[in-house]
């Protein structure tokens, strides 16, 4: 049993690669977090765990709900009263200082937009206080604040850049407030302005809701030399080689947003904007990364890239009609970085490489010479019984089920690259064929980036029963590959689609497992943006696959 699950744990439903329905793993594994006992532990000082934490923002229009929990599982402290007190981020004053009594560790404040620093304090029912813990929350501004901001983007062109000099005082502090569609990332004098990867948009029906992030880019950012903001962008799910995502158009007659690789950012120094994508000395070019898609994988071939020329700004009012809304839940982040257990060469110029566990992400590889090279990534070795293999060879990699998911990285390379990864796909893998490396690949030279949105674990157990623990692990580790900015089926396949029915029989485990309700309710509000008329189709965003109306089982995910 442990050895179905680990083999074909990239179904959301544990063990659901064959489609049979196989829910009551999960289930079972949702019992066993109820039957874990919980050490106690003597009323003291916690590591908490702070909502919110200042990483996303929150909507303007609501209340900010703080929370606070334990990071440790703790049981037997009872919290008698606990006080917030809430400082602006800039001036460090006190906003709002407020107490509440009671046992529950939570309360709704409202604060006007901006980024504040929140303090928390705690007493329990025996008399025992805590230390001041910190975090931070972010309230965005309302949808208006994006009025005259215009979206930059071009068929013929996949980066873009331009110098900023924002001319501030060291002080004060920088904001930037970004949109990528589909796939895409911002560096600012090549540093990365987060953690976040894939996309600051998420996936959403861009005619009702655009997502953004916020991020503080303070420090990025020279108070008197500037810095140069660069963008990156891919397909997403907005568009593909192969055509499995349709070329995106809105419904717009005609169409005003019919390019698939667009932003839209701006940056805020104080409450004031200063740059956006509409300012003028933006340059665009088509980059190394000359092909990309999430099924197929992504070609980066650093002579192919072009010059950069003026960039040209799209026509009045052009871009996704829908209003732009702060995004309310975590990024995809890299959370692991593994290391090969093993690397076979079954052929010459083959490399196969085991990193001993099928999770969801993608390959970093240096090279140390010109070369082309290619990565194709499959979750099992080559096996009898295997029904499209007449002469299965067990040493290689099986690919069948993939259906028409390439799932192929490649290089194209004029000389050496070190710690190249692909920004722009994912893959659901264990083994990796690796075809034309400059002589003898080592575990040195190729790793593992493992990502998925970074919801918090809530629980954890540990089992004596190896075949018990195998199952928790594999229910969450599944759940994890398909967290991929909204709940999907699988990511190794030509899928990874929000199909409700697979989410909603496995909310209940997520919601014990994880930190999940930001995520889910995100989600939601994804369903909602698809309703007409009462109806749902089977897969949010409607984009493709499934039909409308929905089956009953996969509609009721909405209830």
């Amino acid at each position: 049993l442990a050895q179905a699950i680990f083999s074909r744990s990239h179904r959301l439903l544990v063990g659901v690669y064959f489609r049979m329905a196989r829910p009551r793993l999960l289930w079972l594994s949702l019992l066993l977090l109820q039957l874990v006992p919980i050490s106690e532990a003597d009323e003291a000082i916690w590591s908490l765990r702070m909502r919110p934490d200042g990483s996303y923002p929150h909507p303007s229009d609501k209340p900010v709900r703080f929370t606070f929990a334990p990071q440790a599982n703790v049981h037997g402290v009872e919290v008698q009263r606990f006080r917030i007190s809430v400082y602006s981020f800039d001036a460090n004053h006190l906003v709002s200082q407020r107490d509440f009594s009671g046992p529950t560790p939570s309360t709704f404040m409202s604060l006007e937009p901006g980024r504040y620093r929140w303090a928390l304090r705690w007493w329990s029912a025996s008399g025992a206080e805590s230390e001041e813990s910190e975090s931070e929350v972010l309230v965005a501004p309302a949808p208006a604040v994006w009025d005259g901001v215009p979206w930059l983007g071009s068929s013929a062109a996949n980066e873009f850049k331009a110098e900023v000099n924002l001319g501030r005082a060291a002080s004060q502090r920088v904001e930037l407030m970004v949109s990528t569609l589909g796939f895409g990332y911002v560096t600012i004098s090549g540093k990365e302005i987060s953690k976040d990867i894939l996309s600051y948009a998420g996936w959403t029906n861009t005619e009702k809701r655009v997502l953004y992030r916020s991020y503080d880019v303070t420090s990025h950012l020279n108070s008197s030399a500037g810095g140069v903001i660069l963008v990156r962008l891919g397909c997403g799910y907005r568009c593909d080689p192969a055509n499995r995502f349709p070329a995106y158009k809105d419904h717009g007659n005609p169409p005003r947003d019919s390019i698939p690789k667009i932003f839209r950012l701006q940056l805020r120094v104080g409450d004031a904007l200063a740059f956006h994508s509409g300012s003028s000395g933006w340059l665009a070019r088509r980059g190394p990364t000359v092909q990309d898609s999430v099924y197929g994988g992504e070609i980066f071939a650093p002579r192919a890239a072009t010059s950069w020329e003026f960039a040209q700004p799209l026509p009045t009012d052009w871009g996704p009609s829908g209003i732009m809304v702060p995004a309310n839940f975590p990024g995809v982040q890299i959370t692991r970085v593994d290391t090969p257990i093993s690397i076979a060469e079954p052929a010459p110029g083959v490399h196969v490489v085991d990193f001993g566990s099928n999770v969801a992400g993608v390959c970093r590889i240096s090279v140390p010479n010109a070369a082309t090279i290619s990565m194709k990534h499959g979750e099992l070795l080559q096996h009898v019984h295997l029904p499209d293999l007449k002469s299965p060879d067990p040493g290689r990699v099986y690919f069948g089920n993939l259906r028409s998911a390439e799932a192929n990285d490649t290089l194209v390379l004029d000389g050496p690259v070190t710690d190249w990864w692909p920004r722009f796909t994912y893959h659901g893998f264990r083994y990796v064929e690796v075809y034309g490396y400059p002589g003898k690949l080592s575990q040195q030279s190729i790793s593992r980036l493992m990502f998925h949105t970074v919801v918090e674990d809530k629980a954890s157990a540990n089992f004596s029963d190896e075949v018990l623990q195998a199952i928790h692990e594999g229910s969450k580790g599944s759940q994890r590959s398909n967290l991929m900015q909204l709940p999907t089926d699988c990511p190794q396949r030509d899928e990874r689609l929000g199909w409700m029915g697979d989410a909603s029989l496995s909310v209940d485990s997520m919601m014990l497992h994880f930190d999940y309700t930001s995520m889910a309710e995100a989600f939601v509000d994804t369903m909602v943006d698809e309703m007409i008329s009462g109806s749902l189709p089977d897969v949010v965003p409607y984009q493709r696959g499934g039909g409308r109306p929905a089956d009953l089982s996969w509609s009721a995910a909405f209830l």
